[in-house]
């Protein structure tokens, strides 16, 4: 046990083959995966959940409502790669 009271195992195994660690890090991938459909997006502009059409910007993580940035849904279907203003 550590001084904030958690209890911390002593020897971490970890698999001695290539084959093992790559099955190891993929079932750990997994579970990240599985956990963060849990989490809720949010949009960059707004901060709201709201339903409506998003976009993702193509050189980060964000995400916003269409309509908070200005694209309406016939440029939506046009585009092939958009900009966030944070990237711009």
């Amino acid at each position: 046990m550590n001084s904030c009271g958690k209890n911390i195992p002593k020897k971490v195994m970890f698999p001695s083959s290539p084959r093992a660690m790559v099955n190891l890090r993929n079932k750990i991938g997994q579970q990240i995966l599985n956990e963060s459909e849990n989490i809720v997006d949010l949009c960059a502009q707004c901060g709201s959940t709201a339903d409506g059409n998003w976009i993702g910007c193509d050189s980060c993580w964000r995400w916003y409502h269409c309509h908070c940035v200005g694209i309406d849904s016939l440029r939506l279907k046009a585009l092939k790669y958009w900009q966030c203003p944070v990237c711009m």
